[in-house]
């Protein structure tokens, strides 16, 4: 009898700290995570702080968060020295197309490669996977003279057209067009009369959104930062993309010295655009996940 009491006695002890016990670990949960997020949200608030600061600042043996003096001059002398709002637009209008261009023609592909099967599919594949080992300065010196004969140096063409295709794009749709969408599904779209594009815009598309959101955010990031073929195709300043444009404010032995208040002032604003489409895709990308699962 006594027995049985204690034993009542502890699992009702055992019940009113069950509550406690989960507020804390939810509490020791958050603070790590905010601890996680603070350590990972330092460098851009230091590459804000170092935008604002003095070059005698920025290379002391005693660097400081926050700038003795907030010196904004950097961000004035940054537009003043170059067209850096068309030089952003100009990324912007860039990296949209070559995205929006990726997308359509890697998905309407791995389409075709995962649920069409047509003469010769598996060995064309993997040609177009043995593509992802050649370097992508080999193909440089072949595009820039394409570029040429075709007269579009200088322009928006000859930056975005070289980019329509990805066969990382391909391969990475494919492989989740492949695990996303059962055959059952095309064949069913196939009897109630849907062609090939009906079926890619109404079945395929809704279904890898999650997919088309990381491929999008990696072509992105990938045509936002690039230097070397903008720097190639495009001489006249107003053309230029940001990182281009960036590298100009860079001083070499035989020119002025490098102005780096200016420089990371560009970098702060360049850096930006990134953080926001990537928070954007972010919650496209979580929407489609559980989108996804409650259609399952």
């Amino acid at each position: 009898m006594g027995a049985s009491t204690a034993s009542r006695t502890r699992a009702r002890g055992r019940l009113r700290a069950g509550p406690a016990r989960r507020l804390a670990g939810g509490l020791l949960a958050t603070g790590l995570l905010a601890l996680v997020g603070l350590l990972f949200l330092f460098p851009f608030f230091y590459m804000l702080s170092a935008s604002l600061k003095d070059v005698r600042e920025l290379f002391t043996l005693k660097p400081s968060l926050l700038p003795e003096r907030w010196l904004w001059e950097n961000y004035a002398q940054l537009f003043a020295r170059l067209s850096f709002a068309r030089n952003l637009f100009n990324s912007l209008l860039l990296a949209s197309l070559e995205t929006l261009a990726i997308l359509f023609t890697s998905s309407l592909a791995a389409f075709a490669f995962a649920k069409y099967d047509f003469p010769g599919r598996d060995k064309l594949f993997v040609v177009l996977l043995a593509t992802l080992m050649l370097p992508h300065q080999i193909t440089i010196v072949p595009l820039y003279l394409i570029m040429v004969k075709l007269g579009w140096l200088n322009t928006y063409y000859a930056v975005v057209a070289p980019g329509t295709v990805s066969a990382f794009g391909v391969f990475l749709l494919r492989q989740y067009t492949v695990a996303a969408m059962p055959d059952e599904l095309v064949e069913a779209a196939r009897m109630d009369g849907a062609g090939f594009f009906r079926i890619y815009s109404r079945v395929v598309l809704p279904l890898i959104v999650p997919g088309l959101t990381v491929l999008g955010l990696l072509t992105f990031m990938n045509s936002w930062n690039s230097y070397l073929w903008p720097l190639l195709v495009l001489d006249r300043p107003e053309m230029q993309t940001a990182p281009v444009a960036l590298a100009q404010l860079v001083g070499t032995a035989q020119a002025e010295e490098t102005l780096y208040g200016p420089l990371i002032a560009g970098t702060t604003l360049a850096t930006l655009p990134l953080v926001v489409v990537f928070l954007t895709c972010q919650r496209f990308f979580v929407s489609g996940i559980m989108s996804g699962a409650l259609k399952g």
